[in-house]
């Protein structure tokens, strides 16, 4: 099954709703290309998977049950007003803090756990158990680690990365155990606890092997699609805001195709070549917006961008060279457009979609995508509606609600009933609307 890793965290929330219902021990494990953001996506899913698990009632004590469909608001018994979720702790971060890990045990109906493990990083007896001598009984027991102690007693996303690059066959014992019956080597896990997996293709890791396949009978496989320009957008505005360079966005829409058609040969040919991966265009694009401007600050994006992206780095920087046309220049004569390079096209169409944001630029956006929609086909040209979808690729993902109301705008000219209604604006708002809704309406959400 493949899927957007935009999605994922709707798909994922589906199934821990569903373990609930059922009782069936189900693993989702992502397989992807390096560097998608499976990681990340799954910890800022747990972030919002907390809020499904009231603390107690600070008036009554009274404990809630979670609640799948809509987050608690009051007290079922003296509906009081709840905390809107636990508590939630980083396993990374508490680890090697005791005091922390005895308040947690203390109130472990104020906690929720998020805890990272890659397999290769762990001998296999942190998960089973030490042995250790009961003197009074005279027998010997496994002491639990102290994540499994707490995860027993307190929810826990317990998240098994690069579980592929583990090759000892008592650790995939110790996994399976986790997997198969929801259990820390001899300690069950919380009832509303939660386990993920995700690896990397062999392909991608020197040391990777497919999983075993009992281990994989006790997963439901989910194959996370490197996000395209416009996903990958929307996972860098929920990530970082406005804090990247979308001169790294402009460039992904430009090469799409060929940005990462050698992370694989790279990695046959063995060799230390650097290459492209989302993770290093994500790296790059925050790195280049907290830079400044000054020459020793623009050799060093350069440095940063071919010693993170290989050859794919050079293109970069040779494509954000392109001095890219203002929108006043666009604005003042939108038949220019078809006059740029390929690398102005996107850089232009880069500064359109940002305005279409802005209110009061709406009228200078909408002569320029009329001059866009009249553009023709040409020996080795971008086209009208090949460009217009480029534009509308890069709309903000964020401000999706302003791209809606300037579609409203723009059809207002149409509309005979409408206030705006202009009969000569209306052939061209006519062909761009059409041109909107023949390329993919989802873009700018029309309604």
């Amino acid at each position: 099954m493949n899927m957007d890793i935009n999605t994922v965290p709707t798909y994922l929330t589906r199934l821990f709703e569903l373990r609930s219902k059922t009782h069936f021990y189900i693993t989702p494990l992502l397989e992807s290309d390096t560097g998608v953001g499976k990681t990340t996506t799954i910890w800022l899913w747990a972030t919002d998977i907390v809020k499904k698990f009231p603390a107690p009632c600070a008036n009554c004590g009274t404990k809630p049950e979670h609640v799948y469909s809509n987050d608690p608001q009051e007290c079922p018994k003296c509906h009081a007003p709840l905390k809107t979720s636990r508590i939630f702790r980083d396993w990374e971060k508490i680890k090697d803090d005791p005091d922390v890990m005895k308040n947690l045990l203390e109130k472990p109906d104020e906690n929720f756990i998020f805890a990272h493990l890659r397999p290769a990083l762990h001998d296999p007896v942190e998960l089973n158990g030490y042995p250790r001598v009961n003197e009074e009984a005279d027998f010997t027991r496994l002491v639990p680690l102290a994540l499994a102690k707490l995860a027993s007693t307190i929810p826990t996303i317990l998240f098994i990365d690069e579980i592929t690059n583990e090759r000892r066959d008592n650790m995939f014992a110790a996994i399976m155990r986790t997997l198969d019956e929801h259990k820390i080597g001899s300690t069950p896990l919380h009832p509303d606890s939660f386990v993920i997996a995700a690896c990397n293709p062999p392909r991608f890791s020197a040391i990777a092997r497919p999983l075993p396949r009992p281990m994989l009978d006790r997963c439901v496989k989910i194959q996370v699609d490197r996000p395209n320009p416009r996903s990958w957008a929307t996972y860098m505005d929920r990530m970082h805001g406005d804090n990247w360079d979308k001169r790294v966005f402009a460039f992904y829409v430009w090469k799409e195709d060929k940005i990462f058609a050698d992370a694989v040969k790279e990695n046959e040919d063995y060799e230390m070549r650097m290459f492209a991966t989302l993770r290093g265009m994500e790296y790059i694009a925050v790195a280049w917006n907290a830079l400044g401007s000054s020459p020793a600050d623009e050799v060093f994006k350069v440095e940063l961008a071919e010693g993170k992206l290989g050859q794919t780095g050079s293109e970069l920087v040779q494509f954000s060279e392109h001095t890219p046309p203002t929108f006043e220049e666009i604005a003042a004569d939108p038949t220019k457009i078809a006059s740029f390079d390929l690398e102005q096209k996107c850089l232009a169409a880069l500064s359109i979609a940002n305005k279409v944001v802005v209110e009061k630029a709406w009228p200078d956006v909408f002569k320029i995508l009329a001059a866009v929609a009249t553009m023709n086909d040409g020996k080795g040209q971008i086209g009208g509606k090949e460009y217009m979808a480029v534009i509308l690729s890069m709309l903000p993902s964020t401000k999706q609600e302003m791209t809606f109301r300037f579609y409203k705008y723009v059809d207002g000219f149409i509309s005979k009933s409408s206030p705006k209604f202009d009969p000569e604006k209306s052939v061209s708002a006519r062909r761009v609307t059409e041109l909107i809704t023949s390329i993919g309406a989802s873009l700018i959400r029309v309604k």
